[in-house]
């Protein structure tokens, strides 16, 4: 099974994505560091957050290390 995204345009003109089973991201597709942050970064700022979208990022990839909640977010 695989999913494709088929979009006609008004001139008739059809636009095809490529046939994918398993979306970027999934675990066996993982997303590279830099492309995890940018997804991050950008649901961040969708939501209207105000938090530094790297300090918080950072402090999640080393979340065993962190020792109250208060710390992802606490400068």
């Amino acid at each position: 099974m695989w999913d494709q995204v088929r979009v006609q345009l008004v001139g008739g003109a059809v636009l095809e994505s490529e046939k994918v089973r398993r979306a970027r991201g999934h675990a066996s597709r993982p997303l590279a560091s830099a492309e995890l942050f940018e997804k991050f970064r950008g649901c961040l700022e969708a939501g209207g957050s105000s938090l530094d979208p790297k300090h918080l990022f950072d402090r999640l990839q080393r979340l065993e290390e962190v020792a109250s909640a208060r710390e992802l977010v606490e400068p």
